[in-house]
């Protein structure tokens, strides 16, 4: 599912924050299991998980006036990773529709001036994998940068942004595109228009998230068939009309 607000929601967006969510023991001490063992996988490879707090999204609705209000909770890190080994189907038949919570993330996707899309090869993945493309951004880590506003969830865009490639990113540049939701998960996506033309793109490369930044045409991301996360693999099928936006 697809999301695209008017300039008039955007402005007016409300969001609201019920607290963090509670679980039941048995629910606990099966995630805990999981997080443990993935903790010791991690290690084996160089990948260190850090169990934060992260942001979901429970309700989405207008109020009396038709303003969009968006209202969240939050849960930990390991409650999202929990959630990835079972199905949705099992996890609800195990814990109640109670327990399943869409955690958020954001994602920027940063345009060339030649207007190709910049990705990149991740170092390590949350599955420990390596190599595979991802588009700039993370989580919502509540514990990071608390969220009081819309244009809160811009800050923290930019702040992954800005942490993942090296560029001091221009706020007013810095465009909404769409609320995208997909297994149980909310991806807020961004534009940001570069000054740099494809041929440049190493000149904004810094280690740590990616091995390397790599570019294509919305037509070609759209096509591309390789290994990818998913927040990009479900994305992507909606980048034919991206450069709509400027």
């Amino acid at each position: 599912m697809v999301i695209r607000f008017s300039s008039t929601e955007l402005n007016n967006i409300k969001v609201s924050y019920v607290g963090k969510h509670n679980f039941s023991t048995e629910y606990i001490k099966a995630c805990d299991v999981v997080w443990n063992e993935l903790v010791e996988s991690g290690k084996s490879v160089g990948k260190e998980f850090w169990n934060g707090e992260l942001y979901t999204l429970d309700n989405l609705y207008l109020d009396e006036t038709n303003i969009p209000v968006l209202e969240f909770g939050s849960f930990e890190y390991k409650d999202r990773l929990y959630k990835k080994t079972l199905s949705t189907t099992d996890f609800i038949a195990n814990y109640g529709l109670n327990h399943l919570h869409s955690h958020c993330g954001a994602c920027c996707y940063l345009i060339t001036t030649d207007y190709k899309i910049v990705i990149g090869r991740k170092t390590t993945s949350v599955g420990l994998e390596k190599g595979i493309l991802g588009a700039v951004g993370g989580n919502l880590n509540k514990d990071e940068l608390e969220i009081y506003t819309f244009n809160d969830i811009f800050k923290s865009a930019i702040k992954e942004v800005e942490e993942e490639v090296n560029l001091i990113v221009n706020p007013t540049k810095f465009k909404f595109r769409q609320l995208c939701h997909f297994n149980n998960y909310y991806l807020f996506e961004f534009i940001y228009l570069l000054d740099i033309s494809s041929q440049k793109v190493d000149s904004i490369f810094k280690p740590g998230e990616f091995i390397e930044l790599l570019t294509f045409t919305p037509d070609e991301l759209v096509n591309l068939n390789a290994s990818m996360i998913l927040d990009l693999k479900y994305s992507k099928q909606f980048l034919g009309d991206i450069l709509n936006t400027f």
